[in-house]
């Protein structure tokens, strides 16, 4: 009998909101932070938009030089198209050096 009353109280709560809406903004928000960049919408895309490529991806740029990409502006658009994704801006890199 306790548990059918512990369930109706659960219920009760998530119907009128209280004490569940902070914990479910809080897992979207992690949510949204941990695939900010597959395009997901996160909040921390506008804040990166003032720091300069060359800035934000320094050490995948540096990467992407020490495997033999030396075209720092083609790497950028593909760091910018990946997500500073390397693994990606090297199949892309590898991709586009044929047309």
């Amino acid at each position: 009998m306790s548990q059918l009353g512990q369930r109706q109280s659960t219920q009760a709560q998530g119907q009128t909101g209280a004490g569940t809406g902070t914990a479910s903004n809080a897992g979207l928000e992690m949510l949204m932070n941990m695939f900010g960049g597959l395009g997901a919408g996160s909040l921390a895309v506008p804040n990166r938009s003032n720091v300069p490529p060359e800035e934000l991806y320094a050490t995948q740029l540096s990467q992407l030089q020490e495997m033999g990409f030396f075209d720092t502006q083609e790497n950028i658009r593909a760091l910018i198209a990946t997500a500073g994704n390397v693994h990606a801006a090297v199949e892309r890199l590898l991709g586009s050096t044929g047309q």
